[in-house]
């Protein structure tokens, strides 16, 4: 079977992080996909939504997702000219920096007054301000 240019698509933007855009892609194809190839591929729609929840903190939902993905990928050689093993190898990598980048944050000391917007200034990240309508007096 001819490799489908949104499987080369959806790879691009994996190997850009960008993982939800991926999973999209993917999944458009997923949809039209028949055979063996539909679950392998399943699979990498699973290892995309695993980084992105990953990157959003849900540790939970990562894991769940990286289990499911590796028990369809670990028995597949590869789809489309891509090693699934590879692919683990390289998921399971980029799970355990995303997690000691998580680490990293949660070992800063937070103050029990503190919000996550007043934690973020404190670590130097930049916010927005809301301009505020200048008050007129009234006549």
């Amino acid at each position: 079977m001819a490799v489908d240019p949104r499987f080369q698509e959806g790879l691009k933007l994996f190997r850009a992080r960008r993982y939800f855009e991926a999973h999209e892609v993917w999944e458009s194809l997923w949809h039209e996909t028949r055979g063996p190839e539909r679950s392998v591929l399943q699979g990498f729609i699973q290892g995309a939504v695993c980084l992105h929840h990953a990157e959003r903190g849900n540790r939970r939902g990562a894991d769940y997702l990286y289990k499911r993905c590796a028990a369809r990928l670990s028995a597949a050689k590869g789809l489309w000219g891509v090693n699934c093993s590879r692919f683990l190898t390289g998921l399971r990598r980029r799970l355990a920096s995303l997690a000691s980048g998580v680490r990293k944050l949660l070992s800063t000391t937070v103050k029990s007054h503190e919000t996550p917007l007043s934690i973020g200034k404190r670590m130097g990240q930049r916010t927005k301000r809301r301009s505020r309508p200048s008050k007129t007096p009234t006549e």
